[in-house]
C-alpha cells in the first residue's frame, strides 16, 4: 500500500510526491515529480473528491504542525499545502471523505489524536511490518527497504566512529 505515493514532512517544509520504486529523495529536489506548498489553505476535501477518493481509499498523509499537510493517492497525484493548521484540515476531511489515512509510523496518529482527530480508518506502515514479520523492534528505513526488495544490511548505519577504524593508505 505505502509504495505507491510518498510524502515528508519536516521542519521546514511538507513534500508530497507519486512514488517509484527508486529510494525517496528527502527533501525532494525542486522538479515536476513533487508537489511544492501552496501559500493559501487548500481545499483538499475539493482536490481528493476530483481525484475520486472514496470512504475507505488510501490517502497518504505528513503533517507539520505550524508548516502544512502533504496528501498523496494511489493514481499518482500528490499534493503540498502551507497551512498554520494542518490538523483542522485534516479533520475535516476524515469528516467529509472519511479515507483510509496511510502514514509511516505513530508520531503522525499521535499529532492527529492529540488535535482532536477522530481517526476511523489508517495503516501505520512500521506497524503493519512488524505484524507481518513479527517482530518488535523495526523503523522507517527498515520498513521502506522490505517495501521496496531491499536489504536491510545495506541500511546506513549510525554509531560511534572511530579514528582508527578504517585502514588508510596514508599516513605519517
Amino acid at each position: 500500500f505505502s509504495d505507491r505515493f510518498v510524502v515528508a514532512a519536516t521542519a521546514r517544509g511538507v513534500w508530497a510526491r507519486s512514488a517509484n520504486r527508486t529510494a525517496p529523495v528527502w527533501p525532494p529536489s525542486p522538479d515536476s515529480r513533487h508537489a511544492r506548498l501552496q501559500p493559501m489553505e487548500p481545499d483538499a476535501e475539493r482536490w481528493l473528491l476530483e481525484r475520486d477518493v472514496q470512504p475507505g481509499d488510501d490517502v497518504e498523509i505528513a503533517v507539520r504542525p505550524g508548516v502544512g499537510l502533504g496528501l498523496a493517492v494511489a493514481e499518482g497525484a500528490s499534493a503540498a499545502w502551507a497551512s498554520d493548521d494542518p490538523i483542522a484540515i485534516v479533520a475535516a476531511l476524515e469528516r467529509a471523505v472519511r479515507p483510509r489515512w496511510v502514514w509511516w509510523d505513530r508520531h503522525t496518529a499521535d499529532l492527529l489524536v492529540g488535535g482532536g482527530v477522530a481517526v476511523q480508518r489508517c495503516w501505520d506502515v512500521v506497524t503493519v511490518h512488524r505484524l507481518l514479520h513479527g517482530g518488535w523492534w523495526t523503523s522507517v528505513p527498515v520498513a521502506w527497504a522490505w517495501l521496496h526488495g531491499l536489504p536491510s544490511e545495506s541500511l546506513p548505519r549510525s554509531g560511534q566512529l572511530g579514528l582508527l577504524d578504517q585502514p588508510s593508505e596514508e599516513g605519517d
